[in-house]
Formats: C-alpha cells, structure tokens, sequence
C-alpha cells in the first residue's frame, strides 16, 4: 500500500483543494453511460485506477465492465482493452497473487520504487517510478503532490512540492509548479514505464543531452527506461523514438 502513495497523497490534495473525490463509484467518471449506474463491485480510486476485486472464493475468472476508454491491465502488459471501440462486460482471467485493478489511458501513475513499512521510510528514501498509460490519442498527464509528512497545514502555507507530468507518443516531461524552499526532497525518479506507444522505441535521450540513455527496453509493447535517477526537484524531459 505504500507504494502507491505518490498517488494517493495527489487525490487529497484535490480532495481539499477542489472537492473531488479519492474514491468514486463508476457513474462519477461515465455519467453518459447507464450501465455504471448499477455496479457496486467495482471503483475508481481518482481517476486513473479501477479496482475491479474478486469478491467470491474459488474464482480464477469473472466479468469485469469496461466503459469507453482505453484500459491496462496493471499486472500483464500484453493485455489492453480496447473499451473505447468495444466497451462493455470482459471476462479477466484472477489469481490470489495479484491485485485486479486497471489503469485508464491518458494517465500517468507515480509509484515509489522500493517498498516501506512506514511514511517516515517514504520521505527519506521514497524515490519513484512513472508508470504512463497513453490514451487512445497518444497523451497522459499526471501529477506528484508531496510535503514533509510532518509539519500541519502545508496546503493553506504553499509549504509542499507539486509537480505535473505530460506525455505524448514522443516525449515526457515534467514541470514543478510548486516547490517550498523549506522542503527539501531528495528522491529522485529511478524508472519509467510507458504503455501504448504505436512505434517500436530504438532511441532515448534524457533531457538536452546529445548521448542517447542505453540503459531502456521495448518488449511486449511497453519502454522500460532504468536507472534515471532524475531529481524530483527539477523539470526534465524524455524524448523517445
């Protein structure tokens, strides 16, 4: 659970900032779409998670709705739902060893690289991971919202770091929009992973540099960029192709 806090930190901060919720049924997000009206067993956690859970023992299979987006199976790349074209009812294949949820297209999902045991070990060492999910227009956006995980009312002082992120078929970049001078966060984004690109990668180059970065992989549709190590702190971009 903790590696899913650089998400989760950015939902209350919306949540109190504008009003929107962390957790919401189907409907809230496809209010144009009747059939979400009735599910109750599956949620959106923001906007660009759907939770679909298993909720009968013995299942190794069972029918989960997509609505008219572009859907990506977090835990096997090779699997991608077109609901945009063919939304509807899809039976997914479930074990106990994986978690069933689904990442929307157009966003970028930031997760912390190792794993902790508690939010002290996060904002000391917590550096993160991009996992972009690209539309079926080839765009994702995402953003990291982040403070001390000490100090009260940071959000009414500005005392935090807010960084957006946007994504096309051909770079990545980031953009700190926010940062508190008091606020010194070392992390560093360590990996990135980007999922629905129409072209086979040959070719990655970090920020201005002439040097193409070797250290990446594309294999069943999905560029994997390693050991990064780009400071939070500071806008970068990432041009691929």
């Amino acid at each position: 659970r903790y590696k899913l806090l650089p998400t989760l930190y950015p939902l209350f901060y919306s949540a109190h900032t504008r009003g929107l919720p962390v957790v919401s049924p189907l409907f809230f997000d496809y209010l144009d779409d009747k059939n979400t009206l009735s599910i109750e067993t599956q949620f959106m956690f923001g906007t660009g998670i759907m939770f679909a859970p298993v909720l009968k023992p013995g299942v190794t299979e069972h029918a989960v709705y997509f609505p008219k987006d572009l859907w990506y199976d977090y835990n096997n790349p090779n699997n991608v739902i077109d609901g945009v074209n063919d939304h509807g009812l899809s039976n997914q294949s479930v074990s106990l060893d994986k978690q069933t949820y689904y990442a929307r297209g157009g966003h970028i999902i930031v997760t912390h690289f190792s794993s902790f045991s508690n939010t002290k070990e996060t904002n000391e060492k917590g550096d993160y991971v991009l996992d972009v999910y690209l539309s079926a227009s080839g765009q994702s956006y995402g953003e990291l919202y982040t403070d001390d995980g000490v100090s009260m009312h940071t959000i009414t002082h500005d005392q935090f770091l807010y960084v957006k992120f946007n994504a096309s078929q051909e770079h990545l970049r980031s953009e700190v929009t926010l940062r508190f001078p008091g606020h010194d966060n070392k992390n560093k984004i360590q990996e990135i992973n980007i999922r629905g690109l129409t072209n086979h990668t040959k070719e990655v180059v970090v920020g201005d540099s002439t040097d193409l970065w070797e250290n990446f992989t594309f294999q069943d549709g999905v560029l994997r960029v390693k050991s990064l190590e780009l400071p939070i702190v500071e806008a970068f971009m990432l041009t691929y192709r």
